[in-house]
């Protein structure tokens, strides 16, 4: 092959090499950019969780805001459904053994 046009055929690889490269990292910069919007909502879930579990320990703390004296089954059942929904919760996220 002649000298001038292997030349040719060198910067048109090399051309089509930058440009592969270009497409790999401008799809590399949405992905990060995917993955800050995950982070973003997964912060806020985690936000969302911290307070309900800091209102649950408060609620607990207070007895539910039932009196001793006052306590009947209805009291019972709430937090027995309660409890419920929360081993539900603790089995989902690896806390509890599935049953």
């Amino acid at each position: 092959m002649h000298r001038d046009a292997t030349v040719l055929l060198d910067s048109a690889g090399i051309a089509r090499s930058m440009k592969n490269h270009e497409e790999k990292m401008m799809a590399r910069n949405k992905a990060q950019r995917d993955n800050s919007q995950a982070l973003a909502a997964f912060m806020t879930n985690k936000d969302q969780i911290d307070q309900l579990l800091a209102a649950l320990k408060n609620l607990s703390d207070e007895h539910f805001n039932v009196s001793p004296e006052d306590v009947n089954w209805g009291h019972v059942g709430s937090q027995s459904y309660w409890l419920e929904r929360l081993q539900q919760v603790a089995r989902f996220a690896g806390i509890l053994p599935e049953e």
